[in-house]
């Protein structure tokens, strides 16, 4: 066995609806299949641990249940040591949704028993400057990432590659709809710093729809319309965010076929795949 922290703690805003309350410390019990098994303070008691048929971390009242799909929350970090140590988002199930929805806030700490207080983070020796990750360019994001050893083949954009530095930073990207910088007013003294507010989530605005590819006599979108069946429209069976939609397409789509990325009811891009990877493109 390693080493891991003799308690963690889970310090966070309000949960959803329908599910059981799996904040507060966590003490480590034991040790499995080489990784740490903690047990909440409080009931119902939680475990947190590793499954090595999924290389998953997982929160869940059994503590055999190794299957992600059926539990309370799930991080895919498969490089973390003990989950005070997770990077990567947590994603907690959503009853009212039923559904996986991730909480790029949501962080396990590492706690003394003696003076349980939150330790300074440590700068961080890759970051290219201090500011917020929106104000870096996109070789500085680039470079990071290369740094990290982090995958950003489908990033297609700045905003992108924003959004995927920030959330392993567990930082806030920075930027607002219109893509600039805005400032945060402080906490006020009545305010819980840990509110829904501070836990803002990606909506689940993304639809996908999608269409045969043909030799180049049709040239439109696929169309969010289960009417519309011309060279085999149809809609995905697909619920989540913008960021979701390349993984879902990695593991579900059909390469013979052409994705339209639909938001809020409104068409904003197409996506093909190019032989290597899932590429927007203007012209189908």
């Amino acid at each position: 066995a390693g080493t891991a922290p003799a308690a963690i703690e889970l310090q966070w805003g309000k949960l959803p609806r329908g599910l059981p309350d799996f904040r507060g410390r966590y003490h480590l019990m034991d040790w499995m299949h080489g990784r740490p098994v903690y047990k909440s303070q409080i009931e119902p008691h939680c475990y947190i641990f590793w499954s090595p048929q999924t290389e998953d971390w997982i929160v869940d009242l059994d503590l055999h249940h190794e299957n992600p799909g059926v539990s309370l929350a799930f991080s895919e970090d498969s490089q973390a040591p003990h989950p005070g140590a997770v990077r990567m988002a947590w994603f907690v199930y959503q009853p009212q949704y039923e559904a996986f929805r991730p909480y790029p806030r949501m962080e396990f700490r590492a706690v003394k028993e003696e003076q349980p207080k939150e330790d300074k983070k440590e700068p961080d020796p890759n970051r290219p400057n201090p500011g917020p990750v929106a104000s870096w360019t996109i070789p500085e994001l680039k470079r990071w990432c290369a740094n990290v050893g982090l995958d950003i083949d489908d990033c297609l954009d700045k905003e992108t590659l924003v959004k995927l530095v920030a959330l392993h930073l567990n930082e806030d990207s920075g930027e607002t709809d219109a893509g600039t910088s805005e400032e945060v007013p402080p906490v006020g003294e009545d305010e819980d710093p840990h509110s829904e507010s501070q836990n803002q989530l990606p909506p689940l605005d993304a639809e996908l729809c999608s269409r045969a590819k043909t030799n180049g006599s049709y040239t439109h979108p696929p169309r969010l319309d289960e009417r519309f069946l011309k060279f085999g429209n149809r809609i995905e069976p697909f619920l989540g965010c913008e960021e979701m939609v390349v993984p879902w397409l990695r593991k579900f789509a059909d390469h013979s076929r052409v994705y339209g990325v639909y938001t809020q009811g409104k068409f904003r891009y197409c996506l093909v795949w190019g032989g290597t990877r899932w590429s927007r493109s203007s012209t189908v």
